[in-house]
């Protein structure tokens, strides 16, 4: 596991309870791998949430801590809150860590397979950490099959798309198949 950003976490509780303040974050992406028992060669440097960080005054304590402890400003972002998420994603987390101020939850693993999926759809890359956290994972063939009806569901390209593109997303399906062969 990476300390760093236990340690991250840790100070961001310290400081949400000295001003009061609250969190909600759904943790996705490699954290979420982590904290799940999955071992990767290279740790992973920030915490993905699934949800949006809405507060002006929490993103400016995240950046100072994530200054202090040269992690960068993003070290927990919400990105992954800005694409299309598995349907009923909430409904599935399960609370994770003893915070006093960060209600922190994490994604199933089935919705970590749609997500890893579809950011390697995107990036279409078999070098990137998707692919190789897709690999770890080792999905059935069912947690396959789901992920690849989300894809087909959300990052379809629309039928008007390249050709280049559409067999691009066709290839992507294919090498997503690859894993359960």
């Amino acid at each position: 596991m990476n300390d760093k950003l236990s340690v991250a976490l840790n100070q961001l509780d310290e400081e949400l309870t000295k001003r009061q303040l609250n969190l909600e974050i759904v943790i996705c992406g490699a954290y979420a791998l982590q904290l799940s028992g999955y071992s990767r060669l290279e740790h992973t440097l920030d915490v993905d949430s699934a949800i949006q960080l809405h507060s002006v005054e929490i993103k400016k304590i995240i950046e100072s801590i994530g200054q202090k402890l040269d992690l960068g400003p993003f070290w927990l972002n919400d990105q992954a809150s800005t694409v299309n998420l598995p349907e009923g994603l909430l409904s599935r987390t399960k609370p994770v860590g003893s915070w006093k101020s960060i209600k922190a939850s994490l994604v199933s693993r089935l919705d970590l397979i749609k997500m890893k999926a579809s950011a390697f759809s995107i990036r279409r890359d078999h070098t990137n950490k998707d692919w190789e956290d897709l690999v770890l994972l080792k999905p059935t063939d069912d947690e396959l099959q789901a992920a690849i009806l989300f894809l087909r569901g959300s990052n379809s390209p629309p039928k008007n798309a390249s050709k280049r593109i559409l067999i691009e997303f066709e290839e992507t399906i294919r090498d997503l198949k690859k894993l359960v062969e």
